[in-house]
């Protein structure tokens, strides 16, 4: 079972390493990009703790994947193509870079392994004394309103399911998706009101399943998943991949919460549509879909994950290395921060000057602001702690993530209720954090994660509960 495939996913550590060994024997320029799949490999080893809430708890499972393509995955890319990402100024401080990924993936492993016990402790407890669920009953009548709201806001706004889920962009990196676009109220109504459904609906299915163990219902749980994942990702013209990606995630987790016996089949079923569907969306993204004979699987996969978007989605050495060319600079540091946390705020964005906060700095030091864009770069999280906090302090955000994965994660055993779809939401969230930023991440917190959080506070507040028998 789990542990063959740890010891699989750790023979792919070291056979990573090696390659990229001996990929750069013949070039100088490999800045020890190599280390970085070597370090991974032993703390993956030695940090067995850490291994356990694998595929158990949303977060822990998102940020253990986030480091294996940051350390594994992305040293392969580079190291194969002996290329680094286009976007940069100069590469004066690449080594610098890989010693502070080093010295924070030290730190996430070790902030991971000294909360494990704990979070292990939660999940079986919760589990082992088969604990009684609280289950809540929406009346109908406040199902039939949201159900109503729901029509009404898709009657009024057709474009809501818009049609340009094929829109190409030729911008070689697109992921200023999550930064930019602040949605409209009525999108967020419609956000909230579609998560919503989908959590009573599968709710539904389990309880008939209670009764009578056909395993229709969990057939049509996961009809209901793949819709809502095609309804999300098809409701995000411009944020598409990172929602549709944190959404399927914590759908798929809350699926298998309430049907565990059918661990299996569900993930089975669900996981390998969502990663095409990403995949599909990033091709289109890329513009991939377009050209004729792409071949085979691994050669759209290599044209997907380049040197330069893989730096820039896994947050790899380059994008340190041009974080800490911003360090350099004058007048960045610990002050910028309040220009980060108000940055996409609604209503405060506009009476800041965003023009300071380190992502926009980021990309005017990159010279990537144009057209009166706010860029296309990610400064990762990494970079940020080290502006705001100095270098010796480069990992304090990154282990201030995990513990925040942790608490989540710890919500989301303890939760029975609908709420569980939303604490999961902000455990895969935080998973990610590190291969995004501290800006992007609040900026979801207050235009996705709050009014979500408030709809299903909500409707649970209006809603009858009774003690599972």
């Amino acid at each position: 079972g789990m542990r063959r495939k740890i010891v699989l996913w750790e023979i792919c550590n070291f056979v990573a390493f090696f390659y990229c060994i001996f990929a750069s024997v013949n070039r100088q320029t490999e800045y020890g990009v190599f280390l970085l799949p070597l370090a991974y490999s032993i703390l993956f080893a030695v940090c067995y703790r850490s291994r356990r809430l694998i595929g158990k708890t949303p977060g822990a499972t998102v940020i253990m994947g986030v480091m294996f393509c940051r350390y594994v995955v992305l040293p392969v890319v580079l190291c194969s193509s002996g290329e680094l990402s286009k976007y940069a100024n100069d590469y004066r401080y690449m080594v610098q870079a890989v010693i502070i990924m080093l010295y924070e993936m030290f730190a996430i492993f070790m902030a991971l392994e000294m909360t494990a016990t704990k979070a292990w402790y939660i999940y079986t407890r919760q589990y082992d004394q088969g604990r009684k669920n609280v289950i809540v009953r929406p009346p109908f009548l406040v199902v039939l309103v949201i159900f109503c709201v729901l029509v009404g806001i898709y009657l009024t706004n057709q474009n809501i399911l818009n049609g340009n889920i094929f829109l190409v962009n030729d911008v070689a990196n697109e992921v200023d998706e999550s930064i930019q676009d602040v949605s409209s109220l009525v999108k967020i109504v419609w956000q909230c009101i579609t998560a919503w459904f989908f959590v009573y609906g599968i709710n539904r299915q389990k309880d008939k399943y209670a009764v009578d163990k056909k395993r229709r219902h969990v057939g049509i749980a996961i009809i209901y998943m793949l819709l809502y994942v095609i309804i999300t990702y098809i409701g995000q013209a411009r944020i598409s991949r990172w929602y549709t990606l944190v959404s399927a995630i914590t759908a798929i987790f809350v699926l298998i919460s309430l049907f565990p016996c059918e661990k299996k089949m569900i993930a089975m079923t669900t996981i390998i549509p969502v990663v095409a569907l990403i995949l599909m969306a990033s091709a289109l993204k890329t513009g991939l879909g377009i050209q004729r004979g792409t071949g085979s699987l691994y050669s759209l996969f290599s044209k997907l994950i380049t040197p330069t978007s893989g730096d820039a989605y896994f947050a790899g050495p380059v994008s340190v290395n041009n974080a800490i060319g911003l360090s350099k600079t004058n007048g960045v540091g610990l002050h910028n921060i309040i220009y980060d946390i108000f940055n996409n705020m609604p209503i405060i964005n506009h009476l800041v000057d965003t023009n300071n906060s380190t992502v926009y700095l980021y990309n005017a030091h990159l010279g990537r602001i144009f057209y009166g864009s706010r860029g296309d770069q990610i400064i990762p999280l990494v970079g940020q702690s080290g502006i705001f906090f100095s270098w010796v302090l480069a990992p304090l955000l990154s282990c201030f993530s995990v513990f925040l994965i942790r608490a989540t994660d710890k919500k989301y055993v303890e939760t029975t209720s609908y709420m569980k779809y939303i604490w999961g939401f902000v455990a895969v969230w935080f998973g990610l954090e590190t291969i995004l930023n501290m800006t992007i991440n609040l900026s979801w917190l207050y235009i996705r994660i709050l009014p979500m959080f408030a709809t299903f506070w909500f409707i649970e507040k209006i809603s009858p509960k009774q003690i599972e028998e």
